[in-house]
């Protein structure tokens, strides 16, 4: 007995939805987005071991709870925009330090500003602009 091919284009089975776990390395820059670094080892033929690789994937976070520093876990869903098609299942681990500097900017305001002139400053014009005037 054949089955008839009216029912040949339904899927006897689906792909299961992909999962990972990672750490959020950028939040809030973009809207309700959220961007998590997923390390995965991948096997090279050619030296013969396993070497770190790393995935960036932007997920969706609408009510921004999470910051830079989490550990999430975070679970594949239907297109939300052009980029983003995953979501956050659960939190696995919270950085204590994101969320103090991010709800009081004016205590952290002038510390975060120094550490930004610094890293914009050439370290070797620094350096001689401290030897000159010494």
């Amino acid at each position: 007995m054949s089955v008839p091919s009216v029912f040949s284009y339904i899927p006897l089975s689906r792909m299961p939805l992909r999962k990972y776990i990672g750490t959020v390395v950028s939040a809030h820059k973009m809207e309700k987005t959220i961007v998590v670094q997923v390390p995965y080892l991948w096997y090279c033929k050619k030296v013969k071991m396993d070497l770190k690789r790393s995935l960036k994937v932007k997920v969706d976070d609408p009510f921004k709870e999470y910051d830079v520093g989490d550990e999430v876990e975070i679970k594949q869903s239907p297109k939300i925009s052009k980029t983003k098609a995953f979501v956050v299942k659960k939190l696995l681990r919270k950085e204590p330090g994101a969320a103090i500097i991010r709800s009081q900017p004016e205590q952290f305001g002038e510390f975060l500003g120094n550490l930004k002139d610094i890293k914009r400053r050439h370290p070797l014009k620094s350096f001689s602009e401290k030897v000159d005037k010494s």
